[in-house]
């Protein structure tokens, strides 16, 4: 799996909510090579000025502590092997007069389901079974002669 990015597109004029390019859920592998996570303020928002992650659960699922302060662009990287975990977090955010507004989006980070060592494993055995049948076939010709 990929590196993530979250970018806040604007704000929903129904909801009052934040657009996430998300969702609102983005899902990561805990044993993928890219953990990193990275949040932003697309750069046609113009009601968003600054954010801060907040979570909701003690546990943290990323190797660096969670900012507590304001900024436009956050990037973690989940620890390897952590998982499985629903984080539950909010993205407060602050509009050009300084209010304060939470979003509540949810990361779902599990252990790996293969991914890139799976891949390399079954290489390898192909390779082996490819080297072990052109040994026999080639032993099987030279004991005919």
């Amino acid at each position: 799996m990929a590196n993530k990015k979250i970018s806040i597109e604007g704000i929903d004029s129904k909801t009052g909510k934040l657009k996430l390019s998300d969702g609102g859920k983005t899902k990561m592998d805990s044993d993928s090579l890219f953990r990193n996570i990275t949040w932003d303020i697309d750069k046609k928002c113009k009601e968003v000025k600054s954010f801060v992650l907040d979570s909701k659960t003690t546990d943290n699922p990323f190797k660096e502590a969670i900012p507590i302060t304001y900024d436009d662009k956050v990037k973690l990287t989940v620890k390897k092997g952590a998982g499985p975990i629903e984080w539950d977090y909010s993205i407060n955010w602050k509009d050009k007069e300084g209010k304060i507004t939470p979003s509540d989006p949810i990361i779902t980070i599990k252990p790996s389901s293969g991914g890139f060592a799976f891949f390399i494993t079954k290489i390898v055995m192909a390779i082996f079974v490819c080297l072990g049948l052109s040994f026999m076939f080639f032993k099987k010709k030279k004991s005919k002669n």
